[in-house]
């Protein structure tokens, strides 16, 4: 993984990964060059959490169901919260820099 393919410029660059199983290779090794590089990083995953449990992620919501469609199914709903929440926020600052 090469962190100038992946996150070309990470300043103030949040990654939010998803894993239903949390042993998905690619994405723990973006989470691992994320963290190697400083950016923060959430994590979601369902049954036991799998390798994310053992990674440097700033937040883990670890979903313990083991169904991987109904994993995927809360994996969304965390998803939608994480979106609707980081607009909130951009729409603060927006009002605190715009006034």
């Amino acid at each position: 993984v090469c962190s100038s393919d992946l996150f070309p410029s990470h300043d103030k660059v949040l990654l939010i990964v998803l894993s239903g199983s949390g042993k998905s290779r690619n994405v723990i090794e973006a989470v691992r060059e994320a963290r190697r590089i400083g950016m923060r990083c959430i994590g979601v995953s369902g049954f036991d959490g799998g390798k994310f449990e053992g990674l440097k992620l700033n937040v883990h919501v670890n979903l313990p169901i083991q169904h991987m469609g109904e994993s995927e199914d809360g994996m969304m709903i965390v998803w939608h919260v994480l979106v609707y929440w980081m607009r909130e926020q951009a729409n603060l600052e927006l009002e605190r820099v715009v006034g």
